[in-house]
Formats: C-alpha cells, structure tokens, sequence
C-alpha cells in the first residue's frame, strides 16, 4: 500500500499525524501497543497489508489475507478513566459505518463489536487498553480489520468464517480502492475523536445507538453458550445492554454475541 499517497491524502487534526506502513506483521495492535509503551504519540496508525497472527475479540482469530483487505490500529491518549475505554470501539464503530457508506454499503452495526451485511461479518473492532496511574487510561490501542477484496474462493475452505464472512468487492461486485478507503477510514476516525474530545463519552454513545438502531427491539444474545432474550432499553457509557426480559426483570449484558 502506497505510504505516500495516503499522507498526502490525510487532512486530519490527530488520527493519522504518523503513519507507518508494512507488508506483513503478526499483529498491528500488537506492534502499536509495544510503540504505545515507547510513548509514541495521540494518533499514530499502524497498517499492514499482511498479518500473521490477526485477532478479534475474545482472542478470536482474524483471517488476514495478503493484500485484498484493511488491517490496521490506532493509537490514542485520552485524559480519561479506564471505564470509559469501550467507548473506542464505538468510535471506531461509527468511522467504519460511514467508511462503507461512502463507497456504496449500508452495513449494520452488530454490537459489541462488529459490522455486519445481510447477516454476515464485513469488519471488525479490537480494542485494548494500557491502564495509567489513579484509574487513568495510559493509552488505548483500536484495531480494524476491514473486509473489502476479498473474494468468497479465498475463504471457501475456511470452515470457521466461510459461512459468516463477506466484503465490499462481493456485495459491489467490484474491486475498492483500498488507499481512498484507508484516507475515508482515519478521516472518520478523527471526526468522531474529536466529537469525543469536544462533547464526551455521551455524545458518542447517543451518535453510535442511533446507527445502531436496536433500542426498544427484542434481540437474542448468546454467553457463554446460554441465550438470553429481551428487549434493549439501553446501552450505557461502558457499552453495557440493558435488556428487559419477558419477565419484567432488567439484564445487564457486559459481553456476549447478538443471534441472528
């Protein structure tokens, strides 16, 4: 991926100030996390067009094929407490929504963490967290992994994310320009940032239920192997769901995976 081109292209106020490029590592948050304890500074992205050992949620695997897709972490130091850290998935949630939008997709925001398109997983959020001094964030590392050329032959014989997996290339029926997606990618990365910065954690939180959609719908969401059911009254400032059961009982879901 052309270093160059996407600096130029960057017209930023943080999110993307340095901007390294690789062919292949095993994991951007990884490396942004070890330069993020170097102190690196508010802003850096890392991007590579290749991981080895790409990850999710949950230490979930993150199939990162070689040069068809979006891989890639930033790294911010807000002055906030370690239990507003979640909004950053949030965040990153929003910028990868209106990232799609631009080039043709309406995605749907699968909570906690992913994107989905007619069901199936188009990208994905990773968020982790170095914790500072007196319940401070030290900083906080996001990690993107967005499908975009991948085509179905390259992940037909992957039993694991063959059923549940698509890209932009399969729902337009045309190759992305990966360099532009990159530029719109960071430039909404620094838009809803600095919406953060300016207004906090819940104005962001009201922006992203929005997109989300679900309030006051029944949604189905599995932990741990056991289904719970309710209807979503809200989500709170930590990303928390607070689901009312057929029972009239109020549920606080942490963690979990919506059911289609």
């Amino acid at each position: 991926m052309d270093l160059e081109k996407i600096k130029d292209l960057i017209k930023s106020d943080t999110v993307g100030n340095r901007i390294l490029v690789y062919e292949e590592l095993d994991s951007t948050n990884d490396l942004l996390f070890k330069m993020g304890e170097e102190l690196t500074e508010d802003g850096t992205v890392v991007i590579s067009d290749y991981q080895t050992m790409g990850r999710g949620r949950l230490n979930r695997s993150w199939f990162s094929p070689k040069g068809v897709n979006i891989y890639c972490s930033a790294l911010f130091r807000p002055k906030i407490g370690v239990s507003e850290s979640a909004v950053f998935t949030f965040i990153a949630s929003l910028a990868l929504m209106d990232s799609y939008e631009s080039i043709g997709i309406k995605p749907k925001i699968k909570w906690p963490n992913d994107l989905v398109f007619d069901g199936r997983k188009l990208a994905g959020v990773l968020t982790e967290m170095k914790p500072g001094k007196n319940f401070l964030v030290d900083f906080i590392v996001v990690g993107i992994g967005a499908n975009l050329n991948m085509r179905i032959e390259d992940i037909e014989n992957k039993e694991d994310i063959s059923a549940i997996a698509t890209s932009a290339c399969e729902i337009l029926g045309r190759d992305v320009d990966r360099v532009l997606f990159v530029k719109d990618l960071l430039t909404y990365l620094d838009k809803y940032y600095n919406i953060f910065l300016e207004e906090g954690v819940h104005s962001i939180v009201a922006y992203w239920v929005n997109r989300w959609g679900n309030i006051n719908r029944s949604v189905k969401i599995n932990i741990d192997g056991r289904t719970i059911e309710g209807v979503v009254k809200k989500v709170d400032r930590f990303g928390y769901l607070y689901l009312e059961t057929d029972r009239g009982d109020l549920v606080k879901v942490i963690s979990g995976d919506i059911v289609f």
